[in-house]
């Protein structure tokens, strides 16, 4: 078998720590790992820049691809719901040809596994044929109670279809605190229990507002326009959303939040302290949180829980692109003194550990075959 061996300019990121220029990163033809050592026997390619492993995109949704253009930017969490809304209905050919063309790019970006969401089926073929490795969250929403048994009856069905072409790879989960039911929750955690979910989490400034007094906030709004009487069957609880849901969360094995872009520091603190669930990670999306709500979250009240932060492009409807490295670069830009070693671990080995591909993936560890990256300036260029 042939072995490559590569020095880099700038060092060698393991998943996990920066080790000095001098040190040799060997891989054979299939792309895994043989040795990470200070030393190197026979010759060596040196390139330019930063080696790193593969990127792991926790959260996107290639489904919406063909959307890409279409929806303004900074309308605001509702208008940008609305907007998903009015452009259902799309010729089946053209999301799948879309969200094929968006997965090569990912690919061609140095991203090696995704945490993709899907309300139907229509991605499969374009993920057969991927050579990304894809965690699906088969998402699910339905606020009235009254419907929780039909919506689940249909996620059951699109989960089905995953399963059938892509088996062990597949999570039944809630979309939001504000557009899933509780009764609709627990019975999607029944079926995910022990499994990682994904859930979008203090999305909008008055999420939580919806959840002590709905008339003013601005999701009351959205269930005006879409003619649902929540009055008949929402009592608010007086709580944050994230508290009004979180005991319907418990059965998951491992919980992402997603987006967090107005979550606070002491509702973070209080769930990771008290919380009976194996691990919960923090997805951020900035450039997606930018395009909708044209704000960041409050990521160094985060830095605490460096180890379960992970990194997210949410999708071409809310991005312009769906590269790690430009998710990468704009958290740098609002958070320049945030070390570029910890965002690259954010978005490789914590991204790994949060859709359970660490085993393979997210590190250079000997035995892996988690891609070859090397990282200069605004490129990347993948290696393996």
């Amino acid at each position: 078998m042939q072995y490559q061996q590569y020095r880099a300019s700038e060092g060698i990121f393991t998943g996990t720590a920066l080790l000095p220029p001098h040190w040799v990163l060997t891989v054979d033809s299939t792309g895994t790992i043989v040795s990470l050592s200070p030393t190197a026997t026979g010759h060596v390619t040196t390139v330019m820049g930063l080696l790193c492993p593969g990127f792991i995109n926790v959260h996107c949704h290639t489904e919406l691809s063909h959307l890409h253009g279409l929806i303004p930017k900074h309308t605001g969490l509702v208008d940008f719901i609305l907007q998903i809304l009015g452009h259902r209905g799309m010729p089946a050919v053209q999301v799948h040809e879309a969200a094929a063309k968006a997965m090569d790019a990912m690919w061609q970006q140095g991203i090696q596994a995704v945490g993709d969401i899907a309300n139907t089926d229509a991605t499969i073929a374009a993920k057969l044929a991927s050579p990304l490795q894809f965690h699906n969250f088969i998402e699910v929403s339905g606020f009235s109670p009254a419907i929780a048994a039909t919506r689940l009856a249909q996620g059951m069905a699109v989960y089905e279809a995953f399963e059938a072409a892509m088996p062990a790879q597949n999570t039944l989960v809630p979309h939001a605190p504000y557009s899933t039911s509780t009764t609709l929750v627990r019975n999607l955690l029944a079926h995910s229990s022990g499994k990682v979910v994904s859930i979008h989490n203090q999305e909008a400034p008055t999420e939580n507002v919806f959840f002590s007094k709905p008339a003013d906030s601005d999701f009351n709004r959205l269930y005006q326009v879409l003619q649902v009487p929540i009055a008949d069957f929402f009592e608010p609880s007086g709580q944050s959303s994230l508290d009004t849901l979180w005991p319907y969360l418990q059965p998951a094995g491992t919980l992402i939040l997603v987006h967090n872009t107005f979550l606070s520091s002491e509702l973070l603190h209080n769930h990771l302290l008290h919380n009976r669930l194996p691990e919960v990670y923090m997805c951020i999306c900035i450039r997606a949180n930018l395009y909708i709500e044209h704000t960041v979250p409050p990521i160094t009240d985060w830095l605490a829980w460096n180890d379960y932060l992970v990194l997210g492009t949410d999708s071409l409807a809310s991005n312009d692109s769906l590269s790690i490295w430009e998710e990468i670069q704009t958290i740098q830009q609002h958070f320049p003194e945030i070390p570029l070693v910890k965002i690259l671990q954010w978005a490789t080995y914590n991204g790994a550990k949060a859709l359970n591909m660490e085993a393979t993936l997210g590190s250079f560890a000997i035995g892996k075959q988690p891609g070859v990256l090397c990282l200069r300036h605004s490129s990347v260029q993948r290696l393996h």
